[in-house]
């Protein structure tokens, strides 16, 4: 069988990881498959091809966002897909048995062109897009159970806005494939809000999570810490994600929040922020010594940091399947977080980590004294159990056999 894995790009963010990852399982398991994107930054693998016109494209997608700016108030990422480009037809001309796509937001594939697609779809959601107007998640206004309008997210009062408008293209557009389509999430929580979509009623949805890393190892905190140049008295609260302190969803403000009135010896503690710039020259957030890594894209790195933490902190208010998650806990540090969207499938409360109740900063931060004052108690088995029931040829395996499915029309 032949396969094509679609995602805007192959690497720099938590669906293009997963999209390589998976794409890399396939092809360790013997399985011909071929990775579309439109920004290539793994130079080294001839197996990822780059899309024609990517520039043209890249310009395509900036005027996508364009449209976007009218909404001035807007609260968070809105993807709207409607400009024309010729995507689709390099999908189509790469002849694959099955179309896999991830990632294809922020212009690269128009909305109106998903039926276009000649092949059977497997659909991974990383987050609610095809679910909504357009926002990537919903701030819990659940209004793509029923039909978009007056969006939260744009700030707007208008019954038929741009979300409205977007809804109904993704609707015609998913009656038209709906067919030869299953959609695949990598958590329960985002299964179940498929399940209640209206634009994905009859369209067969199951979960198969992200395959991690395997390269992610355990080394001694000690060695880890010596390598970032960190006292090894002090203990390391790590938080990361892309846009981490000025996306709302990402939930900075939570941290802020527990950090200003928690009761320890602050000086016996170092706080590592990944995704940001410090915003002045001060080292230090309420006591805290902090040093911020900006964006930082370096798996080796971001290795280090993670076993150099003793504790990672998701503070999301919306999260699908978290690759922070997943690689602390495959480092086996153990991650605080709100018990919100597929954070549960990964966090065994009290055991490898803390689900504190949404959004109780109080919880929160009882959450932190835990885990910080169970280190040592920690379940030392967590980091084999995660690396095996995420492994890469198990995940392979499962889309196998889901591809041999849809192949042999029997699903």
């Amino acid at each position: 069988m032949k396969i094509l894995v679609v995602n805007r790009s192959d690497s720099r963010g938590g669906a293009a990881n997963a999209a390589y990852r998976q794409h890399k399982a396939l092809l360790l398991e013997k399985i011909n498959s071929k990775f579309l994107v439109k920004e290539k930054f793994i130079c080294n693998d001839d197996s990822i091809i780059k899309a024609k016109n990517s520039n043209l494209l890249n310009l395509l997608s900036k005027t996508d966002k364009q449209i976007v700016k009218w909404y001035r108030k807007r609260q968070s990422l809105f993807s709207t897909n409607i400009i024309p480009n010729n995507f689709v037809q390099q999908i189509n001309e790469l002849d694959a048995d099955i179309v896999h796509l991830h990632w294809v937001a922020g212009g690269l594939l128009k909305v109106e062109d998903i039926p276009k697609i000649k092949k059977p779809v497997v659909w991974t959601f990383h987050d609610m897009w095809m679910l909504t107007g357009g926002c990537h998640y919903d701030n819990y206004c659940n209004k793509y159970k029923v039909n978009c309008g007056k969006c939260p997210v744009l700030n707007s009062q208008t019954k038929y806005d741009l979300s409205y408008h977007r809804f109904m293209a993704k609707f015609t557009a998913i009656q038209k494939i709906k067919s030869r389509l299953v959609v695949v999430t990598p958590s329960t929580w985002l299964e179940n809000e498929v399940k209640q979509s209206n634009i994905f009623k009859g369209v067969p949805v199951l979960t198969i999570p992200n395959p991690i890393d395997n390269t992610y190892f355990k080394m001694s905190k000690n060695t880890a810490k010596k390598k970032l140049k960190i006292d090894q008295r002090k203990k390391v609260i790590l938080f990361a994600a892309i846009n981490s302190t000025s996306d709302k969803r990402k939930g900075f403000q939570h941290i802020k929040k527990m950090l200003k009135n928690i009761n320890i010896k602050k000086e016996d503690y170092i706080l590592m922020i990944i995704g940001a710039d410090k915003e002045s020259n001060n080292d230090m957030l309420f006591g805290f010594e902090t040093k911020y890594f900006g964006k930082l894209f370096d798996e080796k790195q971001m290795n280090i940091i993670y076993n150099a933490s003793d504790v990672c902190i998701v503070p999301s208010e919306q999260e699908n399947l978290g690759t922070v998650i997943m690689e602390s806990l495959s480092c086996n540090t153990p991650v605080l977080a709100f018990n919100v969207g597929g954070n549960s499938d990964l966090i065994s409360h009290m055991k490898n980590g803390y689900l504190a109740k949404p959004f109780d900063n109080t919880d929160f931060t009882n959450g932190l004294l835990f885990v910080l004052n169970s280190l040592n108690d920690i379940d030392i088995n967590n980091y084999k159990l995660h690396i095996q029931k995420y492994n890469g040829a198990g995940i392979a395996k499962r889309y196998q056999k889901l591809y041999t499915k849809i192949i042999n029309q029997s699903l």
